[in-house]
Parts: C-alpha cells; sequence; structure tokens
C-alpha cells in the first residue's frame, strides 16, 4: 500500500497582502482554520526576522487553534529561536535569510554554521520540538558534520537502526546484525560482574581500569564506529568518561561474546579492525562451546596467549591479578 501524502500549506501571503493593506485582514489565522476544514494535515509559516508579512501574534493564535501540525519556518537567529521556544510549534524548519530576497532563495551552509546550528537544534529538540533543515543542494552540504567521511545513508541507518538490531560501520561498510540473545547477555553480564569489583572498584583487587558494556566506540579518523560487547581502559589512558556517547580513545581491552548470528562479523571484521587500531588485549567468549581465547597483541599480529573451557579457574591477561571461574559465565 502506497504511504498517503501529507498536505502542508502555507499562509505567509495572506498576511503579505494583510501587511501591504495596512488593515487586520485577510487573516492568514482565519486562512489556517479554513485550510484545514478543507483537508490540509498542517499549516506553515514563515517568522522572518524582518516581519514582512507573518507576525509573531499569528504564530502563537495559530498554534492555538490549529488541529494538525504547526510547521514554522525561521532562522537560526536568537530572536526565531526565543519565538519557537515560547510557542513550541510541532515542527521548526530552519531556513537562510536574506532581507533582499522575495522568498527563501537557497539552502543553509550546514558546513559554514555547523555550531549554531547544532546550538539551535539543541535547544529545539531539548523542548521537545522536531526539527528539520533546509539545506542547500550541493555535495559538501550533503555530507554528515560529524563523520564527513562517511555515507550519510549508512549513518541514517547506524544512528537508527532497525527494531531488535545493532548496527557498526567498520572501513566505510555499515554491518547490521540482530540484538544479542540471552544466552549472550547473561555471559556477557556475569563476565562484568566478575570483573568490575576488583579491576573497576579496586574491590579485592588492584583497580585502575574503566570497563564498559556495550560501549559506542569512534576509532581513527574515518572513523570505524563500533560496539564491542565490553571494553576496558586503564585509568591512566581515560582518567574519565567522555561528554559525547562514542568514546575515541583506543580501548586496551575488548571482549567480543560470540553467537552463531555475528561470529563471522566478530571474527572477520572486529577482530582485525582492533588490531589495526592497536587494542592490546582481545578476548572471544563463545557461550554455545563454553570456552575463553585470551590474545596479545604482538608484532606479527595476534598471539594466542589463553585456551580455556568448561569450568577451570583462569589467569587471563590483562586481568591476571584475579582468578576467573569460567563456570560463572555458562551458569543462568
Amino acid at each position: 500500500m502506497t504511504a498517503r501524502v501529507a498536505l502542508h500549506v502555507n499562509v505567509d501571503h495572506v498576511a503579505t497582502l494583510r501587511q501591504a493593506r495596512g488593515t487586520r485582514y485577510p487573516d492568514p489565522v482565519e486562512a489556517a482554520l479554513i485550510c484545514e476544514r478543507a483537508g490540509a494535515d498542517g499549516i506553515t509559516v514563515h517568522l522572518r526576522e524582518d516581519r514582512r508579512h507573518v507576525q509573531e501574534r499569528d504564530v502563537r493564535v495559530i498554534r492555538e487553534v490549529v488541529r494538525g501540525t504547526l510547521n514554522l519556518e525561521m532562522a537560526a537567529t536568537d530572536d526565531g529561536l526565543g519565538v519557537a521556544l515560547a510557542v513550541r510549534p510541532h515542527h521548526v524548519t530552519l531556513v537562510p535569510e536574506r532581507r533582499e530576497e522575495r522568498t527563501t532563495e537557497g539552502g543553509l551552509d550546514v558546513v559554514a554554521n555547523r555550531a549554531r546550528l547544532a546550538e539551535v537544534v539543541g535547544a529545539l529538540q531539548s523542548a521537545g520540538v522536531k526539527v528539520s533543515l533546509f539545506v542547500a543542494a550541493d555535495a559538501a552540504q550533503q555530507r554528515d558534520p560529524e563523520y564527513p567521511n562517511l555515507d550519510p545513508e549508512a549513518l541514517a541507518v547506524y544512528r537508527d537502526p532497525p527494531p531488535g538490531t545493532v548496527a557498526e560501520i567498520i572501513a566505510g561498510t555499515l554491518y547490521t546484525m540482530p540484538r544479542p540473545r540471552p544466552m549472550h547477555q547473561s555471559a556477557g553480564g556475569e563476565l562484568y560482574a566478575g570483573l568490575a569489583p576488583p579491576f573497576r572498584r579496586g574491590r579485592g583487587g588492584p583497580g585502575g581500569w574503566i570497563l564498559l558494556p556495550e560501549p559506542e566506540i569512534r576509532l581513527g579518523d574515518r572513523p570505524d564506529l563500533a560496539e564491542p560487547d565490553l571494553a576496558g581502559w586503564r585509568r591512566e589512558r581515560l582518567p574519565e568518561l567522555p561528554p559525547d556517547a562514542a568514546i575515541s580513545v583506543v580501548p586496551d581491552w575488548v571482549c567480543e561474546i560470540l553467537s552463531p548470528s555475528t561470529r563471522r562479523h566478530d571474527v572477520q571484521v572486529k577482530v582485525p579492525m582492533y588490531l589495526r587500531h592497536g587494542v592490546q588485549h582481545l578476548w572471544l567468549v563463545d557461550p554455545v562451546a563454553q570456552s575463553l581465547q585470551v590474545f596479545r597483541h604482538v608484532t606479527e599480529g595476534w598471539l594466542l596467549a589463553l585456551f580455556a573451557e568448561g569450568d577451570e579457574l583462569v589467569r587471563a591477561e590483562p586481568f591476571d591479578a584475579f582468578e576467573l571461574d569460567l563456570s560463572t559465565l555458562w551458569t543462568w
């Protein structure tokens, strides 16, 4: 079935005629109501900085009376932002403005104005307002300002993956995998629970580590965007957690919990990627085979330092100050 197209009607030039006549009519508020009665799904108004047509009063009243969606077009100015935060339209579209233009010409230069646009978009989204950008139609503007070397379509999936999946971008390629199964989650949770007290908290162990389950990591200049099942950093390399969602410091240790649906990706794609970025220690935990493989980064590549399975008690680097009971990873 073809999705229904929503119709939004712009009533700016009803206001243009009113301003030209110097009267209170025709009224864009009344025009908005007429459009809705005729079946329009939403109303669009452009509150320009010079107030040449739509006025603040129009925006406020239309917001109060429309039953559908109000889309407010505006420049990314303090004036426009103040009105938008006070009125709280359903949607804001940020557009460029020049006083000499008759109507909006061209699109936003999102590359040159990245910082200001991010500030305005953040403020609007924090207020619960959806935001769109009217972007200049050239290739440079289509690049993502945060990750200009990555494909925008791949980034869109990475940021909003299909339900029940995890997305990663490695060497410029998008990968989507099913979310971990309960057996996978249990093994990862038990491992974190065993390592965190002695190595993160220093309870019964040396401390000195930051350990995180399923962190977002951003490695290299391109970069690679991945999510290991567990990762650890020595505190001298990561003294505090960064405010951003993704961590760009290369982990000292990563652990992947293998499952039938992700094994090939973990082993063939992520393991070489960790080596390329200089991760020093790698664990591969297999809940089905009930095994642990411990690798050390050496000049020639990955060196298998330990293989253990079943209910063995092991001291596995870099956490060999602590004896790990493997049986706890397979018990649920």
